[in-house]
């Protein structure tokens, strides 16, 4: 009984971190210049691998860190 309950939180989170997942690449695809690497089907969940254009990747970071 305890795996099946586990099973089933864990197919809830999957989901509901995928739609969240999916939101948040839908905004970053509407920003010009961006794209987003690999199909949503065959990523897990909670991974994004974006680029935008004109933007180095750990200048992107340090900003992102520094504001939160």
């Amino acid at each position: 009984e305890a795996l099946r309950i586990a099973n089933t939180m864990l197919e809830f989170e999957d989901s509901h971190i995928r739609r969240l997942r999916d939101k948040l690449e839908d905004s970053i695809l509407a920003l010009p210049d961006t794209s987003v690497v690999g199909k949503r089907e065959y990523r897990v969940p909670n991974t994004i691998l974006a680029s935008i254009k004109g933007v180095e990747g750990e200048a992107m970071l340090w900003d992102l860190n520094k504001n939160g």
